[in-house]
């Protein structure tokens, strides 16, 4: 349990610096990304201000699945940044091999 919540920390933290430099970075120049990415550190503020408030009312189970989000935090945040949708990057979209893909299936 003990090293469960020290790895729970060491993550929160990493991926609460990586979100402020997102922010500073080119997140502070994109609205939408910088909206999604406010929400995501304000989640793992107030995570990481619970577990170091009172981290004996979190469960082993509680623990588990808190590292399990985490996770999946991080790959949010990696697909955030190469979302050419939410970078406002050009799609380009190959109707035609589109086309061929569902109907061949």
């Amino acid at each position: 349990r003990e090293y469960l919540l020290e790895e729970i920390s060491e993550e929160l933290d990493i991926l609460r610096k990586q979100v402020q430099g997102e922010l500073k970075g080119s997140g502070k120049k994109n609205s939408m990304k910088s909206g999604i990415l406010k929400d995501i550190k304000e989640a793992l503020d107030d995570l990481a201000n619970d577990l170091r408030l009172n981290p004996k009312s979190f469960s082993l189970t509680e623990l588990e699945k808190t590292s399990e989000e985490l996770s999946q935090c991080d790959k949010l945040i990696l697909r955030l940044n190469h979302s050419p949708l939410v970078n406002g990057d050009k799609l380009n979209i190959d109707k035609q091999a589109l086309l061929d893909q569902v109907f061949s299936e």
